[in-house]
């Protein structure tokens, strides 16, 4: 198998929140990111990983994981 890392530079329109074994995460962002910002999760290997996405508001969110994972997850 081949996988992509993932880094994304600092901009100033990104917002990173840390998780540490859990299978959900909620977010808060800022609402300048506007109400559906694109969501990338990534391991502590910065793999990008998957789950399921829900807005519960226009600046919350919520990320579902099968199972309990680690790592970051990066708003634009």
């Amino acid at each position: 198998y081949d996988f992509a890392s993932f880094s994304l530079p600092g901009a100033s329109s990104t917002e990173v929140t840390p998780f540490n074994n859990v299978t959900v995460v909620t977010v808060n962002h800022l609402a300048t990111l506007g109400s559906y910002p694109s969501v990338t999760v990534v391991n502590q290997n910065n793999l990008v990983i998957f789950g399921e996405v829900s807005y519960i508001t226009t600046t919350q969110l919520t990320i579902t994981f099968a199972v309990a994972q680690t790592g970051s997850v990066y708003l634009n």
